[in-house]
């Protein structure tokens, strides 16, 4: 196989394999307090080369906005309801977690095959720790049906040392989104947004009327997911061609579903290496005929990627996946590479297949690009650069229709590849991993092409994100 073809997914499994040799400077340029502020004050880095904890440490910038007041990794007020409890006298915080409480919000999304959503949610805390009862009720203006659902949730443990529990049991009849290499809702509210107002919004939906139930144990060294789900899964057809400023969508049609019910087992679990900036994810689902199942399958998928810092502003992060469908090839369990996320040049193309593998290695600048320019902003907005290369292949049965593309556990052929640079801005919600990248990339294959410029919401190593559902 030669570089071409296999690209920066080589690339990406090399770098995350040589770890244990790149780490004589233990990624300074990963500590949380990056802000010059912080380097004028010569303390020394922190050990975490956690990029999470890196990229949460980027509110960090704040300090120097806001002064002494601003705490850590909080950039809006976060810990204000913390600060509540902590003035009542001590006893009631803990009386008042454990007894009633109630929370209500609008309901709003918009897509192509539902149209306009429109409807409203409440959530009940139940007493003595019980967990919290939620639910859901929406109109679908393109299809004219009704949409909802409830949830019961209970948590338990420290979120923030990542020693935590939780289960959860659902009903619902809703709008998802066909995707198995990461997790995205149909309420994303980016796709949303830019689903109503140019109309570029290339996910492929269907609908499913499911109970189903999940859990997750968490250590701050590994996390396990488990779950089961019972769901009659529909097709749907398009409805709705009309954008906020006149135009068309990009694509209107959608692919439909295989009709039937689905009963489905999940396993999941992510690692990280002791002492070294590298974690790995698998996760397994299973189908079976003999269980009621209308459909029969596996879906595996396995991944990796590393945080690696250099000297001391600057991290290399490289991360990999692959990913296997057998048994029926339905189109609701096959893997999107045009969908993935790391190849933004081929967003708008129909890539899928019952095997997928692809890999992206960025290496970002941790150091705020407009003040390096001396471009006066407030420090509460760091921007920095982010310089990589991607590469996938999708092959087997094609979702779309198309013939199926050759190759066995590995492609044969097939490899899409390409190169870019990015600004890269963390916005601090809804969680503070999330980030907001404008980037522009040239694809490699087939000669140098156009420029292709994207706007996406993501996280630093998305192909480690484990499933909920």
């Amino acid at each position: 196989m030669n570089a071409t073809r296999a690209g920066t997914l080589i690339a990406a499994l090399a770098v995350i394999a040589a770890t244990r040799g790149a780490l004589a400077a233990p990624a300074a340029a990963l500590a949380p307090r990056f802000t010059p502020a912080a380097a004028d004050s010569g303390a020394p880095a922190p050990p975490d080369t956690s990029l999470q904890h890196y990229f949460g440490g980027m509110a960090d910038s704040t300090d120097s906005f806001f002064g002494k007041t601003a705490a850590p990794l909080d950039t809006a007020g976060l810990d204000s309801a913390r600060i509540a409890a902590l003035a009542l006298p001590p006893g009631k915080a803990e009386k008042r977690r454990m007894g009633w409480g109630f929370g209500y919000g609008p309901v709003f999304r918009f897509n192509r095959v539902d149209g306009g959503v429109f409807g409203g949610s409440a959530g009940f805390r139940v007493p003595y720790g019980l967990g919290r009862l939620s639910g859901h009720l929406a109109y679908a203006t393109g299809p004219k049906i009704g949409l909802g659902g409830a949830t019961w949730r209970k948590f338990w443990g420290d979120e923030e040392e990542e020693r935590y529990g939780w289960l959860t049991a659902r009903v619902e009849n809703e709008t998802q989104v066909m995707d198995r290499i990461r997790p995205i809702s149909a309420d994303d509210v980016f796709n949303t947004a830019q689903a109503l107002t140019t109309g570029n919004d290339v996910r492929e939906f269907l609908r499913r009327n499911e109970w189903s139930v999940a859990g997750t144990l968490a250590r701050p060294m590994w996390h396990v997911v488990g779950g089961w789900r019972d769901a009659l899964e529909s097709p749907l057809d398009a409805t709705t061609k009309w954008t906020l400023f006149g135009g068309e969508p990009r694509r209107f049609d959608n692919l439909n579903a295989t009709h039937g019910r689905a009963r489905e087992a999940l396993m999941g679990a992510r690692v990280r290496a002791p002492r070294l900036p590298v974690t790995a994810v698998a996760d397994y689902r299973v189908a079976r005929r003999a269980l009621g199942s209308d459909f029969e399958y596996r879906v595996t998928r396995l991944a990796a990627g590393a945080n690696i810092g250099v000297r001391r502003w600057y991290a290399l992060v490289p991360q990999a996946m692959m990913g296997r469908l057998t048994g029926d090839p339905l189109p609701q369990e096959s893997f999107f590479l045009d969908r993935s996320g790391a190849l933004t040049t081929e967003f708008f193309n129909r890539i899928g297949g019952t095997h997928v593998a692809v890999g992206r290695v960025d290496f970002i600048s941790t150091r705020d690009v407009l003040e390096q320019l001396h471009i006066p902003h407030p420090a509460m907005f760091p921007m920095q650069v982010d310089v990589f290369s991607a590469a996938g292949a999708a092959w087997g049965a094609d979702p779309y229709g198309g013939p199926p593309q050759p190759g066995g556990t590995w492609p044969d052929g097939q490899w899409k590849s390409e190169v870019g640079a990015a600004l890269a801005y963390q916005p601090g919600f809804p969680d503070l991993t999330t980030l907001m990248r404008f980037a522009v990339a040239w694809p490699l294959q087939g000669g140098a092409g156009r420029g292709v410029f994207t706007l996406s919401i993501t996280r630093a190593l998305f192909l480690l994100e484990l499933p909920s559902r």
